[in-house]
């Protein structure tokens, strides 16, 4: 599935996965847009969770980094069926 993310998304994405698993960078050195299948978004669905969880949430309410890291998941869109299944 191709995602396209704003500059600003895909750069939150990419200072997560640099701060929380280094070794997955190569998944989100594309600018424009992302090829991931159902398994790797669900992979960098987690990690922008424990993200939110340990640095979005105010009060146990999203602040403004918790927003982004929301919009973020929203646009990987982990609840899609497999790939393969949908097409």
């Amino acid at each position: 599935m191709e995602i396209r993310l704003p500059q600003s998304l895909h750069a939150l994405l990419r200072e997560v996965v640099a701060a929380r698993r280094p070794a997955w960078l190569g998944l989100v050195d594309t600018v424009k847009s992302l090829n991931l299948d159902h398994e790797r978004r669900v992979a960098l669905c987690h990690l922008l969770t424990e993200e939110l969880s340990a640095n979005g949430l105010t009060d146990d309410s999203p602040n403004e980094r918790g927003l982004l890291i929301e919009a973020l998941i929203d646009r990987l869109e982990p609840w899609r069926e497999n790939d393969l299944q949908a097409g």
